[in-house]
């Protein structure tokens, strides 16, 4: 891993804690109301979805919604909770994802869940992202802002924004506007680093 970009990043954990909070965050509040027209329409797939603290708030909202987590015991719970709807859940890996190419118009990784893997799973994740989205589909997913470094936790991955936002145009991602994750306000000047946020969510096009 390159030092010079100022990564920082520990062995992977063996489980994630998953919030039991069913809120959204501020972030991801301000872009469900900035995507309400086109969510009738769209097939959504909502990735590490944990408990379905995102689905009771997409789901009702979206064409066709899928969720895929890698926890069986995860399946089990969401399962029961969400008994009797067309939901879909699967098993599964956000660095092989079990999709065709270009099937979903919007596909979400909350909680910051792509910051669970280091740096060269984290390139794959973008890619597989990239290949089951279709032409024009949109990405959202938070991850850890390395401008909080003082607060970071182990076992996870940071970054700068200005880093971030050079490895999704990489990975075939375009448009990209940024959010606090505790305000749900629009980082207007992306060309600067951010406020110390904890973390961002990041809303972009599939090029």
């Amino acid at each position: 891993m390159n030092q010079a970009h100022r990564r920082i990043y520990a062995e992977r954990r063996v489980a994630r804690p998953r919030a039991r909070a069913a809120t959204l965050q501020p972030a991801e509040t301000t872009i469900l109301e900035r995507l309400h027209v086109e969510l009738p329409g769209m097939t959504m797939l909502d990735l590490g979805v944990g408990g379905g603290r995102t689905t009771e708030h997409f789901a009702p909202r979206v064409k066709r919604y899928i969720a895929l987590d890698g926890s069986p015991a995860t399946l089990r719970a969401w399962c029961k909770r969400f008994a009797g709807t067309p939901y879909e859940f699967l098993l599964g890996d956000a660095r092989t994802l079990p999709f065709h190419d270009d099937t979903f118009d919007l596909v979400l990784f909350s909680r910051n869940g792509i910051d669970d893997v280091d740096h060269d799973d984290r390139g794959r994740v973008l890619r597989e992202v990239r290949r089951v989205a279709r032409h024009g589909g949109t990405f959202v997913f938070s991850t850890h802002n390395l401008e909080r470094v003082f607060d970071f936790r182990a076992a996870t991955y940071h970054m700068w924004l200005s880093e971030q936002l050079a490895q999704l145009h990489q990975a075939g991602f375009e448009r990209v506007r940024a959010f606090s994750a505790t305000t749900g306000t629009e980082i207007v000047s992306l060309a600067h680093e951010c406020p110390p946020e904890r973390w961002l969510y990041f809303l972009c096009r599939v090029a």
